[in-house]
């Protein structure tokens, strides 16, 4: 993720594809707007990009 791309130790992140939940998330607020329920759930594959945050922070007991 770019966002991280600073981060010293690097950051672990989860990374997917954002336009398939945003698309949903747009349908999500119409329906809301036109006062209809909308409860339908949704997945997307995501993958796991291991870096080096991974595990107990320094210093942690």
């Amino acid at each position: 993720m770019p966002a991280f791309e600073w981060c010293e130790p690097s950051v672990s992140c989860i990374r997917w594809r954002s336009g398939l939940w945003v698309r949903r998330i747009v349908t999500w607020v119409g329906n809301v707007a036109k006062g209809k329920e909308d409860l339908r759930q949704g997945f997307t594959k995501a993958e796991f990009v291991e870096k080096a945050t991974v595990g107990p922070a320094a210093g942690a007991k």
